[in-house]
């Protein structure tokens, strides 16, 4: 008997570690990491302009990672802020807003937005419209004549937070019923500038890949990473959902790396250290 007791108690500790190592950083953490790049990056923004963010994010997403973290959500949020543009709170604005300016109608025989999203939300920036049209008529011509589906285009304030919301799921155990699950489809819950949905700019838009083959899914994985070089887009991949989330930028921002010699002695610890504390107890401005 002592012999069982010990290899559980042993198998016990070995599975506590493991979990323990493969965990990640908790919201809190991640929120942290997400405001300290975000006041750096809004700090360049108010020496270099739009144009230097944009050269500093495209200096800092290399590679050809599409994968998502605090970081890229902070810079995105950053570059909506530089350029100011507005967050919508609910539908009533985003419907005041569908004037052929500001938010431009989602129409064309190329495209298919999922059925989850209300009519009254199938729009976005011009220029994110323009982009689309042109991610859509590229994909047409990769995979012989098939729609670009279209999961998510603008949101609300009101919508972002339905996403954001922890969902419990419970299980009757011995009578009684326990959490045994607590999750949510989106981090970017707005609870500070740093963490807020671009979605709700109307600049971003999530491609599905329902129904995208595996050399299609390549394809456009190359043409967003060529296009987030050329400085048009911010993209990352999202598991939740299976989608590339892509945030447009206007076109006449559009600019390439170069470097500011000018900030090389800017500490960047202090700057951000003043700032954080800050960013994380205040809510993004609308």
């Amino acid at each position: 008997m002592n012999v069982i007791r010990f290899v559980m108690f042993a198998f016990f500790l070995c599975f506590s570690n493991v979990s323990v190592a493969f965990s990640g950083p908790t919201d809190a953490e991640r929120k942290e990491a997400a405001a300290r790049e975000y006041a750096y990056c809004m700090f360049l923004g108010k020496f270099v302009g739009v144009s230097g963010v944009i050269s500093y994010i495209q200096g800092q997403q290399t590679g050809s990672s599409l994968y998502s973290n605090s970081e890229k959500l902070a810079q995105e949020n950053c570059i909506a802020d530089t350029l100011g543009l507005m967050r919508y709170r609910d539908l009533d604005e985003i419907v005041a807003a569908d004037d052929g300016f500001n938010l431009v109608p989602i129409a064309a025989p190329f495209i298919v937005v999922n059925n989850g999203v209300p009519r009254e939300r199938h729009l976005s920036r011009p220029w994110a419209r323009d982009y689309l049209f042109d991610i859509a008529q590229y994909y047409r011509k990769i995979s012989s004549g098939k729609k670009l589906r279209v999961a998510s285009l603008v949101r609300s304030r009101i919508d972002q937070k339905g996403l954001s919301e922890v969902k419990k799921f419970y299980r009757r155990v011995k009578g009684r019923l326990k959490i045994i699950l607590r999750k949510r489809r989106s981090f970017a819950d707005c609870s500070s500038s740093a963490v807020c949905s671009t979605h709700l700019t109307g600049a971003a838009i999530d491609v599905s890949l329902r129904g995208v083959s595996k050399k299609e899914r390549v394809l456009l994985s190359e043409r967003f990473l060529r296009d987030r070089e050329a400085g048009r887009i911010l993209v990352i991949y999202e598991r939740v959902g299976n989608h590339f989330h892509v945030f447009v930028l206007p076109k006449q921002n559009v600019f390439y790396f170069y470097p500011a010699p000018y900030l090389d002695g800017v500490n960047r610890e202090s700057i951000v250290n003043q700032s954080v504390t800050e960013i994380l107890s205040q809510p993004p401005a609308e």
